[in-house]
């Protein structure tokens, strides 16, 4: 058993090289497989093993029957928003580790986004705040118009690999928000947090761009610091109940903002 694990590792590795190689390029189609079988010295079975891996890697595309076969493909950018996706769903990810990632996807998606930025872009962007600030007093609608509003700031970025990264968090971000914040925001203060960065992006201001976005996971991260959530587990829905309200006041209101990581 381990000896056909090794072999079948051994045609992903030699399949894999060649293709990255640029020695087999997407669209070409691999050997019949008794002769691919011959020349990896590998049973059909090893073979088929290894060809499976590839496919699930996004390297291969696999058609069954007589007149099907293996062809070489390039892996979508959604093979990295499908992996994310499922890191989440298969181990706890604490909300503090959550924080920090977005950090580092979205202060480079807020520049990138200033430089890149159409005007299809940048309407796209005051769209979704307009809708996040007439969300209503409902946190549930405010919780899909802010996402679209960081979803929108990644796509302007024209990086893909970002844009379907923040989109595979869709899911950690609403179980987030859904545990650790109960009530809706004032319009005043939608406005307050995001309008920033949108003026930041229009006026095509790199530096005030990136300022603007680490001034939001600087405040998101000191509230999940200071009411001990850095460590709360999300990514199972690993728990059941949320923290009690805050305080009534500006204060923890903007916190509460904050600690969703809307800001």
């Amino acid at each position: 058993m381990v000896q056909a694990q090794t072999a079948a590792a051994g045609v992903v590795e030699q399949l894999r090289k060649r293709i990255l190689s640029g020695s087999l390029q997407p669209g070409m189609s691999l050997p019949p497989e008794r002769e691919l079988a011959g020349q990896l010295e590998v049973s059909r079975a090893t073979l088929r093993e290894g060809l499976s891996t590839l496919s699930q890697m996004g390297l291969l595309s696999i058609q069954p029957g007589r007149s099907g076969g293996a062809v070489v493909t390039i892996p979508p950018p959604t093979t990295v928003s499908a992996s994310i996706a499922l890191l989440f769903q298969t181990r706890a990810i604490s909300a503090g580790q959550l924080s920090e990632f977005r950090r580092a996807l979205e202060v480079e998606a807020a520049q990138l986004a200033a430089a890149r930025r159409s005007d299809r872009d940048l309407e796209e962007i005051a769209a979704a705040l307009r809708a996040y600030a007439h969300a209503g007093q409902d946190a549930r609608s405010q919780n899909v118009s802010g996402w679209a509003f960081h979803l929108a700031v990644a796509r302007a970025s024209k990086n893909p690999l970002l844009a379907e990264t923040m989109s595979s968090l869709n899911d950690a971000f609403t179980e987030c928000f859904e545990l650790l914040h109960a009530t809706a925001d004032p319009v005043s203060l939608i406005l307050e947090l995001h309008a920033p960065i949108l003026d930041a992006i229009r006026a095509r201001d790199v530096g005030a761009a990136r300022q603007t976005m680490l001034l939001h996971f600087d405040q998101l991260q000191q509230v999940l610091h200071s009411r001990g959530l850095s460590e709360r587990p999300i990514g199972r829905q690993s728990a059941t109940t949320a923290p009690a309200p805050a305080e009534a006041g500006v204060t923890s209101r903007r916190e509460s903002a904050s600690l969703v990581g809307r800001g």
